[in-house]
């Protein structure tokens, strides 16, 4: 099997975009203690054993169209993958089966990000909205609209019931994920948002454009 590429000075449960100027669906990683899933325009999630680098097991398949963001717990006990099908699956990341398909937006979804445990989870769609799922439940709980183009890129702080997003309409947006109410719309960038992250315990977020 391939390798990936080494990725150094970066926390556990990090998400990085490795990508070309331009290029609006770069590849996607989500790094955890020990191993690596990634993300592919084939359509396909990767496990990588870090330490060894080699693959895990065999690809998770399902997707129909690219993968664009992915998300594993730090046990690999749960994966959840975004697509441009429109969908987000859910992978059982030690038999590496799908366990689930959450469908609701109508439009590629763009990122995920989910609590300590996979049980919540934010999505974010070029349908112009975010999404927050109950996963065991399989069903969306509130969907959060005020972004006018794509929601390219999100975190969240389920703890906290706080989430920020980034657009291709150039803002970044503070969210109560409780309630769907935007809290704030944190100022804009000359061309569209790319990446987010926020330490919502200091107040403090860092955003990314192209």
């Amino acid at each position: 099997a391939s390798r990936p590429a080494l990725l150094g000075g970066l926390g556990l449960g990090a998400d990085v975009a490795l990508g070309q100027e331009g290029d609006s669906s770069p590849p996607h990683v989500h790094l955890q203690r020990g191993f690596a899933v990634t993300a592919s325009r084939d359509a396909t999630v990767l496990v990588w054993d870090l330490p060894r680098l080699e693959q895990v097991g065999s690809p998770l398949t399902g997707h129909r169209s690219c993968v664009t963001a992915v998300w594993a717990d730090q046990n690999r006990q749960r994966i959840l993958s975004a697509s441009y099908d429109r969908s987000i699956l859910v992978w059982d990341g030690m038999q590496g089966k799908r366990r689930a398909t959450l469908h609701g937006h109508t439009d590629a979804v763009l990122s995920v990000d989910a609590d300590p445990r996979g049980r919540w989870t934010l999505t974010g769609s070029g349908d112009h909205t975010l999404k927050v799922w109950d996963v065991e439940r399989q069903r969306c709980l509130v969907t959060l609209a005020g972004h006018s183009a794509g929601v390219t890129t999100s975190v969240a702080d389920f703890s906290r019931k706080l989430g920020l997003s980034g657009s291709r309409d150039t803002t970044v947006r503070l969210w109560k994920l409780n309630t769907g109410k935007c809290l704030r719309v944190m100022g804009r960038h000359k061309s569209g948002v790319v990446a987010v992250s926020a330490g919502f315990a200091q107040q403090r977020a860092l955003s990314v454009s192209d």
